[in-house]
C-alpha cells in the first residue's frame, strides 16, 4: 500500500505479532526520513492500548503521546504538542476510537502520514 501511496492499516485482533510488524514498518519509514505523524487509534478495552504502548517502548527511536484523559490533561497535551514541528522526535499519537471522535477538530490539524486502526 506504502508504494502506492496510501496510507492506511486496518487491523483486526492483530495481536503482539500484527502490532510488532506494524511499529517496525513506521520505525523503517522513520529511518528513511518519514518522520509522520503518525497516529494509532485503538480500544481502551481487551489490552488494546496498553499493548500498543508495550510494543512502541520496544523501539527506542520512537515517542509516543497517548492522547486519552479528561479535558484538563487534553489541553495540557495540546499546548505542548500544537506548535510542535514534524520531525525524528514527533510522538506516535495513541488514541482511542471515542477521542478521534470528540478531538476530530484537532486531530484534522495534521496531515497524517500514516493512520493505524486496530479494532
Amino acid at each position: 500500500m506504502w508504494q502506492r501511496r496510501l496510507n492506511g492499516i486496518l487491523g483486526d485482533q492483530m495481536g503482539s505479532g500484527g502490532i510488532i510488524s506494524t511499529l517496525a514498518f513506521i520505525a523503517r519509514l522513520k529511518e528513511e526520513g518519514h518522520h509522520g505523524p503518525y497516529m494509532i487509534v485503538t480500544s481502551l478495552c481487551g489490552g488494546g492500548i496498553m499493548d500498543w504502548m508495550k510494543g512502541i517502548k520496544l523501539f527506542p527511536s520512537m515517542n509516543q503521546l497517548l492522547y486519552v484523559g479528561n479535558q484538563k490533561d487534553l489541553a495540557m497535551k495540546k499546548k505542548e504538542f500544537v506548535h510542535k514541528p514534524v520531525g525524528p522526535d514527533f510522538p506516535i499519537i495513541l488514541t482511542t476510537h471515542g477521542f478521534v471522535l470528540v478531538e476530530n477538530n484537532w486531530l484534522a490539524q495534521y496531515h497524517w502520514k500514516y493512520v493505524i486502526v486496530d479494532e
